[in-house]
């Protein structure tokens, strides 16, 4: 492993701009229309929590669809705020419950980034590497190992 002072020299520009989305990590929901995920959740084997989603699945859909809402990242945009879903069910005509079982759903979707510190077989002076790097998860680190050459660099100033 290379002193970090040394490679600390090297780091390449791209590293130093931290606030780039990283396509890919998700699944990109926008590429998701409502009437393809209507086929999911009908498919879908469902805990029993959830499958209050296999009732009226179709009209709810179609309703929420008839609102201006193409896909399923403005669907989940839409649910956000679990304030706002007692004016959302009014307004789509839906129960509260449907709605709230939804946007729980659909979040389900988006993995939550783990911290590369909780991995155990990664040595500690690795973990610190990347950290100073601004990668302290898999989702900021995803992007960075997608390629061999990009792999490559980043084991180079590691």
């Amino acid at each position: 492993m290379r002193i970090w002072k040394r490679a600390h020299k090297r780091i390449p520009s791209h590293f130093k701009k931290r606030n780039q989305k990283n396509i890919g990590y998700h699944i990109d929901l926008k590429s998701v229309s409502i009437d393809k995920y209507k086929e999911v959740l009908k498919s879908a084997n469902l805990i029993p929590s959830r499958m209050i989603l296999k009732e009226n699945t179709s009209n709810n859909l179609d309703i929420i669809k008839s609102h201006n809402i193409e896909d399923v990242e403005v669907l989940q945009k839409t649910l956000r705020d679990k304030n706002k879903l007692q004016e959302l069910s009014k307004k789509f005509g839906i129960s509260v419950r449907f709605l709230e079982v939804l946007r729980v759903a659909i979040n389900g979707h988006l993995q939550k980034p783990n911290r590369i510190k909780d991995f155990s077989c990664i040595d500690e002076a690795i973990v610190l590497g990347l950290e100073k790097l601004g990668l302290k998860n898999t989702m900021k680190l995803y992007g960075e190992v997608l390629t061999k050459e990009k792999r490559n660099e980043l084991s180079n100033i590691t």
